[in-house]
């Protein structure tokens, strides 16, 4: 625990994009055991780039994150624009053609912790997300993969149940419902109808009473 919370580069926070990027991707796989690799991975036409921001003592960094292929991408940050590979096992980075070992990366809450190149740097995220989102307990709705939001069903306000569409996603030709999977209300929706969205992509935000949603009601 002994961190030593230099300021990290714009480099450095372009790796922890890529990074945190990789990490929500992960979850998004988690959450939809029942699609394939190459469905999450589907876009019928280029998406947006992936933006964080972090955060570090006085310093902010806005990064933006696009992925290539599943180990290759493009991260900017204030003007700068880094050519990133990360190795499959997560142990060493090639930015712009150096080679630099990541000793660490952990990701608690809304703090982010990268150790490379010997040192030790922290980025809190400015929009605080929880490891959880997407499920009942975090009332996030994540994409379950790439593809076009073609309906949104709901509005802010609206009361939802466990099995109320919110949304239908169109992917590879075919189309896929996006369910509330708990029960409460519409706080926020994230995009409009005809947007392309990408795989662990923010579509709603859903005000979650836990007594509403306990086991056995």
């Amino acid at each position: 625990e002994n961190y030593s919370y230099l300021a990290p580069t714009a480099q450095d926070a372009c790796l922890a994009g890529v990074l945190d990027f990789i990490h929500h991707r992960k979850i998004a796989s988690l959450e939809a055991p029942g699609i394939s690799n190459a469905m999450l991975n589907w876009s019928s036409s280029p998406l947006p780039p992936k933006r964080y921001s972090y955060s570090c003592g006085e310093e902010q960094y806005d990064v933006s994150v696009q992925a290539k292929d599943s180990d290759n991408y493009i991260a900017e940050c204030g003007g700068g624009k880094f050519e990133i590979i990360i190795s499959n096992d997560g142990a060493r980075a090639v930015i712009k053609g150096v080679s630099v070992e990541i000793a660490a990366f952990l990701r608690v809450a809304s703090v982010c912790f990268l150790a490379v190149g010997g040192r030790d740097l922290r980025f809190d995220n400015r929009v605080k997300l929880a490891d959880g989102e997407g499920t009942a307990a975090g009332g996030l709705i994540l994409s379950p993969m790439h593809g076009n939001l073609v309906e949104v069903n709901v509005k802010a306000g609206s009361k939802v149940t466990a099995d109320t569409r919110l949304a239908t996603l169109e992917a590879m030709k075919m189309r896929h419902e996006i369910l509330a999977g708990v029960k409460g209300t519409v706080k926020e929706i994230f995009h409009k109808p005809g947007t392309q969205v990408g795989a662990g992509e923010k579509l709603f935000e859903i005000e979650v009473k836990e007594k509403d949603n306990a086991t056995g009601e």
